[in-house]
């Protein structure tokens, strides 16, 4: 009988310890990422995209939500590569205002720059399309494991949260976050990093970046032309090779 209590006790404090994450939910709404890699003009040069898809998906798979990245695409700008000030200087780079331009598109766009300016590791708008990120700063962090949510990071603010300074919640500050070291420390397992608060899943789910359907690939100067690029920045869009 006392076995039989100690095995009931062991199931509910298991059963309570699961319900306290986050699992992961069934997918059931997408959005698209087009990165684009910053270039020198000629092409020559280009920053890291150090993105890692494994880890972003892992960690919206918690909201069901998965994103979708397209082809990695180029922009050849040698302003922009090293020490701009982030997603202001590029989106005047390339639409000739420092704010996020309209029509959005459907895609979410993030560059990768060689260096950004200070010692940010990225930055976006808040609720808005457009991310920047210094592929250096995140290639190296922790000897070269890399800053493996940086970018979903990033994406979670596109999508409309701000930040919420609980060290192992995705949307914590840098000199707040945890960061993991790999897949193995994101929520559900391990050290259970990046979580999601509900109410942040509920923005995230009514993003109008967010689709209940797998949404269409849009042809690359059709992306840029939804998203109301100028020709400036379609003359230096180009496949990546």
């Amino acid at each position: 009988m006392a076995g039989a209590v100690r095995l009931a006790l062991l199931a509910g404090s298991m059963g309570l310890l699961a319900a306290s994450r986050t699992l992961a939910a069934p997918i059931d709404r997408y959005f698209k990422v087009q990165i684009v890699r910053i270039c020198n003009d000629s092409g020559t040069v280009c920053a890291a995209t150090p993105y890692f898809p494994a880890e972003t998906t892992k960690i919206y798979a918690q909201a069901g939500i998965e994103p979708i990245f397209l082809p990695i695409l180029d922009y050849r700008n040698s302003a922009v590569l090293n020490g701009s000030n982030g997603i202001s200087d590029i989106s005047m780079a390339a639409f000739g205002c420092p704010s996020p331009c309209t029509p959005l598109a459907t895609t979410l766009f993030a560059f990768f720059a060689n260096t950004l300016d200070g010692s940010a590791y990225g930055n976006a708008w808040i609720g808005a399309n457009g991310s920047a990120f210094d592929a250096t700063l995140i290639s190296g962090f922790n000897g070269g494991i890399g800053r493996r949510d940086t970018f979903a990071h990033e994406l979670g603010h596109n999508l409309g949260l701000d930040h919420y300074d609980v060290p192992n919640y995705l949307m914590a500050g840098g000199g707040v976050r945890a960061i993991p070291s790999g897949l193995a420390d994101i929520n559900p397992d391990g050290a259970q990093l990046d979580q999601f608060t509900a109410s942040q899943i509920a923005i995230m789910r009514d993003s109008p970046f967010v689709y209940a359907n797998v949404p269409a690939p849009l042809p690359l100067l059709g992306a840029a032309a939804a998203f109301g690029w100028s020709r400036r920045l379609r003359r230096h869009l180009g496949e990546r090779t």
